[in-house]
């Protein structure tokens, strides 16, 4: 069985065009299961690691408002699709959606978001400004 394990890899590396280097990733499978130790509640490095709690609402809102913004650029759009961007537009426009223990950014983000009217919602041009806004002051 290990023989065959071993011929299908090289095979497939083979017809892939992958040298030496690049099929490491795909061979092995003959010597049996390999175990890794990870985190029980996931990656502990991202690339947000010392984000503060501001910055995530922040890039949440510019994650809704790319969710939006694809939706109302599908055509046709799909229904769940379409359902969930109209979550999204109530989530964004309530406030106790931004609650940030810092009063002065939830000020910020709760001024932000009550532009975000459905006129201002429905505007391909000013949802593409607004992700570029949130993303901005996110990664300020």
């Amino acid at each position: 069985m290990k023989q065959w394990y071993t011929s299908v890899e090289f095979e497939f590396c083979d017809i892939m065009g992958l040298d030496e280097k690049q099929s490491a990733q795909f061979s092995g499978r003959a010597n049996g299961t390999t175990f890794v130790q990870r985190p029980l509640l996931g990656r502990r490095a991202s690339q947000n690691v010392a984000a503060t709690d501001a910055s995530v609402r922040w890039r949440k809102l510019a994650t809704w408002l790319t969710t939006i913004l694809r939706a109302s650029k599908v055509q046709p759009c799909p229904a769940g699709l379409t359902a969930h961007a109209e979550v999204l537009k109530r989530k964004i426009q309530n406030k106790r959606t931004w609650h940030l223990a810092d009063k002065v950014l939830q000020e910020q983000i709760t001024e932000f978001t009550q532009k975000c009217t459905e006129d201002f919602l429905a505007s391909t041009d000013s949802l593409t400004t607004a992700v570029k806004a949130a993303n901005a002051v996110a990664n300020a």
